[in-house]
């Protein structure tokens, strides 16, 4: 076994001997032609579209498509890798951004291909191409978030000035501001661009006061996509409150005041339309204005006062904002004075509810009431009384319910109950009771064919009922007036006139007139002397003296009341349709004591104890003794 060992170990060592000592002769037949690794690689990757060393812009959820062009040698190895998460798929990576940022990440893709020498190391796969491309991933921010801190201010002219700060933007530029608003003048909304970024103001020459709403829009563009985006801010101006009330008046004499005002902080203009169209073009640093005072008893559109925005002629006024003014002037309510009794200085007023109230005329207080349960529940009525005989007649119409009634009941020496009834008088005008114990009033009734109906004035004895004569009157629509002593009668029918004198049981035509100027409106007997009419009519008024059966004085102006304490009147001024004045006379119409701003509204007016009273659905009075000098 030694000596096999031995010639084994001495085969070897003459093997090694000869092998270096001898030179290697090359055989073609069994030489393999072994190739040196090149320097280079020729290999192609495409990652996106994107030369290694560029920027991979991602915005959103993105899959990257990459593709290696090994020019036909084996991959080895292919490795992706950057500093964020990442989906590897066979032909694409799906990138998870943390956060859009405008980071910017190191993409390395790593690659080892065969060399395909043919080398031992080739074969034994030691022997390769390794390869390393960067590329650079920038995570842009698309939408920037920002403040512009809109406000409102004033500018130097006082106008509405809007500023806002200028925007600070990562990655983005300004392309414009656009500022919009509703603009209440034109009905429709105006809308100013502006190209400049580092303009970041603006002045409203239209805004003076109210709700408006203004929108800024912040346009910008992403600096490296072409991404447009826009973000909006908002701004509502504070303005003053219309307080309550909206103007305040300061009363200066009996004709004019002075109103007062503050609305806005805004530099604009107003315009003031007195209610009898005159325009007072008022500038913003005018707080007030003198005007006639409030017209009593109420001022429909006393006045109406514009807000305009600066630049709007005064022309356009009804763009503008319109504060309307309508109140009632008048120092208080009270009871209408239906019927009088200046020997017990008391008047009277009676409700619906069958209600006798008596006042006080001196003060207007209440002296006392009375039920009267035949008056309650009327439809229609009237009221007379007299103060010599002291009866009061009340005339009392129900609508048929189921039938109708139409009764006068008359009240003597002073006792309100048990009263004297005139059944069935459907009469069509006042009551009158005279001092001789006489009861007029008018009635329709047919002619004898039945064909008409005629108007009539009937005489009636105050105290039995019995009827003492009647007159046929011009028409249906005749007005009628009875002095208080019962001795005259006068009827206004159109333009004509008539007097009668009232004896014991007749009446005799005195006067007979036509007027061919205008047609009678007024006609009714002086409250302080039972022998002057007080006539009127197209603007004219006149006291007319019976027994001369002369005219004693006129003036132009429509007749509105007579006080029957003093025999004060109050009528229109002549030129009362432009300035709505009424002149306070002297009962001899003998100078002007006074004047006052009114509208003479339909209703019925009285002048008592110095009080001018207006009573339709609700009585107002005011005291005119300030007003009389």
């Amino acid at each position: 076994m030694k000596a096999q060992s031995k010639t084994f170990i001495l085969f070897i060592i003459s093997f090694f001997i000869v092998f270096y000592s001898c030179e290697y002769v090359s055989d073609d037949v069994y030489n393999v032609d072994i190739k040196q690794k090149s320097d280079s690689i020729d290999i192609n990757i495409n990652l996106a579209n994107v030369n290694p060393n560029d920027t991979i812009i991602i915005y959103e959820r993105t899959k990257l498509y990459y593709r290696v062009d090994s020019k036909g040698k084996n991959i080895l190895k292919n490795v992706i890798s950057i500093d964020s998460e990442f989906e590897y798929v066979e032909d694409y990576i799906v990138l998870y951004p943390k956060a859009y940022d405008n980071s910017v990440h190191k993409l390395t893709v790593d690659v080892e291909l065969k060399s395909h020498t043919g080398s031992i190391s080739d074969l034994l796969g030691y022997e390769k191409y390794v390869g390393k491309y960067e590329y650079y991933v920038k995570f842009i921010k698309l939408t920037e978030e920002f403040e512009v801190n809109l406000q409102g201010g004033f500018s130097e002219e006082g106008f509405l000035k809007l500023h806002w700060e200028k925007p600070i933007l990562d990655n983005a530029y300004i392309l414009k501001y656009t500022l919009s608003f509703l603009n209440d003048v034109k009905g429709e909304y105006d809308q100013i661009e502006i190209a400049d970024p580092d303009i970041t103001s603006f002045i409203d020459r239209s805004y003076f006061w109210g709700h408006r709403t203004y929108t800024l829009s912040v346009e910008y563009k992403n600096k490296d996509v072409n991404y447009i985006n826009s973000e909006t801010f908002y701004f509502i101006p504070k303005y003053k409150e219309l307080e309550d009330p909206v103007f305040k008046y300061e009363i200066i004499d009996n004709e004019t005041m002075r109103v007062y005002w503050d609305l806005t902080n805004y530099n604009c203009k107003y315009l003031l339309i007195d209610a009898n169209g005159e325009q007072n073009q008022l500038a913003y640093n005018q707080k007030s204005i003198v005007i006639q005072r409030f017209r009593f008893p109420a001022d429909a559109n006393r006045f109406t006062f514009y807000m305009l925005p600066y630049d709007l002629p005064y022309e356009q006024y009804d763009k503008g904002i319109a504060i309307g003014v309508n109140l009632s002037y008048a120092e208080g309510q009270m009871t209408a004075p239906l019927a009088l009794n200046m020997k017990k200085n008391e008047y009277y007023f009676y409700d619906h509810f069958g209600q006798l109230i008596v006042y006080n005329i001196s003060n207007f207080s209440l002296k006392k009431r009375y039920t009267l349960p035949e008056i309650n529940g009327y439809n229609k009525t009237a009221i007379a009384s007299n103060e010599t005989t002291s009866q009061i007649a009340i005339y009392k119409y129900t609508w048929p319910t189921p039938t109708s009634t139409y009764n006068i009941y008359i009240y003597s020496n002073n006792r309100y109950e048990e009263p004297f009834v005139l059944a069935d008088k459907l009469i069509e005008d006042n009551l009158y009771l005279t001092d001789n114990y006489r009861l007029f009033f008018t009635e329709l009734e047919f002619n004898s064919d039945l064909t008409e109906l005629i108007n009539k004035c009937y005489a009636y004895n105050s105290q039995n009922g019995d009827l003492i004569y009647s007159i046929e009157l011009m028409g249906r629509e005749s007005n009628i007036s009875i002095s208080r002593d019962g001795k005259y009668l006068s009827e206004v029918y159109k333009g004509h006139l008539k007097i009668y004198e009232l004896r014991e049981s007749s009446a005799q035509l005195i006067y007979n007139y036509t007027n061919d100027n205008y047609r009678y409106s007024l006609c009714q007997f002086s409250s302080v002397n039972p022998h002057e009419l007080l006539l009127g009519g197209g603007d004219n008024f006149l006291v007319f003296d019976i027994p001369s059966l002369t005219q004693k004085v006129n003036v132009k102006g429509d007749f509105v009341a007579q006080d029957p304490v003093n025999g004060n009147m109050v009528i229109l001024d002549k030129d009362y349709t432009e300035n709505f004045i009424a002149n306070i006379y002297d009962k001899d119409l003998s100078r002007i004591m006074g004047r006052l701003p009114l509208n003479k509204f339909d209703g019925s007016w009285y002048f008592l104890n110095n009080r001018l009273i207006y009573a339709d659905f609700q009585t107002y009075y005011i005291d005119l003794t300030n007003y009389i000098k």
